[in-house]
């Protein structure tokens, strides 16, 4: 997650969806005292002279103090939407909320592959997989109750593109690209046995996806048989629901405090 306090964006880092490289080139517009996860991948070669390296050192650590209860909180590479808010609320109700997603069947494919090569090469058949609900949906990031709070959703099929037009709207700087990033090698095999319809070898399949991604196919327009989509628009009711986030944070956090702290 990043909230560029400097830039006036928040960005929602989803699963699957090249969301590190782009969650890199973000962070290239950002300044100090923005928020912005650590990365491991930040350590490679091919970051080390970054700048954001300087700025990412300090951990984005808040310390919660409510009436009787103090806890340490911390945003994660993939928190939600409504953390943001709980934290800063009001503040954040004009700023830009970026996202990213793909084509639901092309996900939980490369979802599968992930975690196969995480098992250290233990076998697990694809259908297993889907079957066993073994794959996760991002819409909850982004959303409240049911509505997409984004203005820009990228989509991972055109994320050049796309990212270039968001880079225009907001005056990013030239170098918020992806272009000169590759942060993981392709775990996905390019033989026929890995291809869509190889692995979704029955209807069952394809509509067990169906049905669990069925609020991003009804706002974006991906499908079965197509890779990618239109570009996706921002909901008209974004602005309302983003008053609900705020609403909510408020109500759950009344009388707390949010200080920084790099504390490990």
């Amino acid at each position: 997650m990043i909230i560029s306090h400097a830039r006036k964006f928040i960005f929602v880092k989803t699963k699957k969806t090249a969301g590190t490289s782009l969650e890199i080139a973000l962070s290239r517009a950002c300044e100090p005292g923005d928020i912005i996860t650590d990365l491991s991948e930040r350590q490679m070669a091919q970051f080390r002279d970054d700048k954001i390296n300087n700025i990412v050192a300090h951990k984005p650590r808040f310390r919660m103090q409510q009436p009787n209860k103090i806890r340490d909180f911390m945003y994660k590479e993939h928190s939600n939407i409504f953390h943001a808010f709980m934290v800063f609320k009001e503040q954040l109700k004009e700023y830009t909320i970026i996202t990213v997603e793909r084509n639901p069947w092309e996900k939980v494919i490369s979802q599968y592959y992930y975690q196969l090569n995480s098992r250290f090469g233990e076998e697990l058949p694809f259908k297993q997989f889907v079957l066993g609900g073994q794959f996760v949906t991002d819409f909850v990031l982004y959303s409240m109750r049911g509505i997409p709070v984004f203005d820009y959703c990228l989509r991972q099929e055109h994320l050049e593109e796309d990212l270039e037009q968001l880079r225009g709207d907001l005056d990013l700087p030239q170098e918020v690209s992806i272009s000169d990033i590759q942060t993981k090698t392709e775990q996905r095999p390019r033989d026929d046995k890995s291809s869509r319809a190889s692995l979704y070898e029955c209807e069952m399949l394809t509509k067990m996806v169906e049905s669990a991604f069925a609020p991003e196919l009804y706002h974006f327009g991906y499908r079965y048989d197509q890779k990618g989509c239109d570009p996706i628009a921002a909901h008209p009711g974004r602005f309302a629901a983003r008053d609900m986030l705020i609403d909510r944070a408020e109500r759950q956090f009344a009388g707390a405090s949010f200080e920084p702290t790099n504390s490990p």
